[in-house]
């Protein structure tokens, strides 16, 4: 496994056996649904860890339940294709979800809005859903820098 915010590929296994632990033990594995960055109600979700300290803490802010959309095509994306990310992002501001993506008419104004923002131009999303987003989301604060991936001050918690 990789390394993430700090946190060695090492420790990431190792709570990802716990998480195993849990699931075998009949215990939630992860938060419930829907996804905790697009708000999708329909996807099928998966654990997304942003803290691996112990003691292991199995909700947010630790652990969320994402769409695999959002967790590896776009949040774990973000530090080889930050641009992909800040579509994304724009996306689900405007109350768009990862099943959305499927619409033709949908990804084909996600690709007009990325062209203008390649060229430093304003470009608007229609609103698809009401959305409450304070701008102080979670995912909001997430960095794209590779260095992110093995520096330890990273870390939620020392």
């Amino acid at each position: 496994m990789n390394p993430y915010n700090g946190y060695t590929g090492a420790e990431r296994e190792a709570k990802l056996k716990a998480q195993h632990a849990r699931e075998e033990q009949g215990l939630p594995s992860r938060p419930p649904g829907p996804c905790a960055i697009c708000d999708d109600q329909v996807a099928p979700l998966e654990a997304h860890s942003e803290d691996y300290s112990q003691p292991y803490l199995w909700g947010p802010p630790a652990e969320y339940a994402l769409c695999k959309m959002c967790h590896v095509h776009r949040l774990h994306a973000r530090f080889r294709n930050a641009e992909l990310w800040e579509v994304h992002k724009a996306h689900v501001r405007r109350g768009g979800c990862s099943s959305d993506l499927k619409r033709p008419e949908i990804a084909a104004e996600l690709v007009a809005f990325r062209a203008a923002l390649k060229r430093n131009e304003r470009y608007s999303l229609r609103i698809l859903r009401p959305r409450t987003n304070t701008g102080d989301e979670w995912w909001e604060r997430l960095l794209t820098d590779p260095v992110q991936l093995t520096d330890r001050t990273a870390r939620p918690r020392p």
